[in-house]
């Protein structure tokens, strides 16, 4: 996900001019679109896929007593996060956008926000390399062979 996050400013880097029958303008503008709906298409498939993964692994790691406040406290984290990262971004964005930071160049401007996410999407997938195996089997079947065990 991090490199698509990353592509997306690189988008405004396609030459479009304002002339109005400019063949070549009309080419650039295609492509824009293009790759605009393509980014734009990776990266929702990419979130959906994060989120359904995120759900099932909070709910395969709580025990079947637990299962209502584990997902209670995971949607309203989920639902704090969307809440605060959207204004948080739009500080950093609107703070690389102003008229006394633009001659700072390449990693404070416009691209901080997208850079800041890659490098979040990174550690998130480094963390993921590190969840124990146990999570990869439901929390029933862990039950069952807890039971096994202590009958042996």
């Amino acid at each position: 996900m991090g490199p698509v996050i990353f592509c997306l400013p690189l988008i405004s880097l396609i030459n479009v001019n304002d002339q109005p029958y400019d063949s070549l303008d009309v080419v650039a503008k295609l492509f824009l679109w293009v790759c605009l709906i393509v980014v734009n298409s990776i990266k929702a498939i990419l979130q959906l896929c994060a989120y359904t993964s995120i759900i099932l692994l909070v709910n395969d790691s709580a025990h079947v007593s637990n299962l209502g406040l584990v997902n209670g406290v995971s949607q309203a984290s989920a639902s704090l996060a969307r809440g605060i990262g959207p204004a948080l971004a739009g500080v950093l964005w609107a703070w690389t956008r102003s008229p006394w930071n633009t001659s700072i160049g390449f990693p404070m401007d416009y691209h901080l926000v997208f850079i800041i996410f890659m490098l979040i999407y990174i550690i998130d997938s480094i963390a993921c390399a590190y969840i124990p195996k146990y999570f990869s089997q439901s929390s029933s079947n862990l039950l069952e062979q807890n039971n096994l065990n202590s009958d042996l």
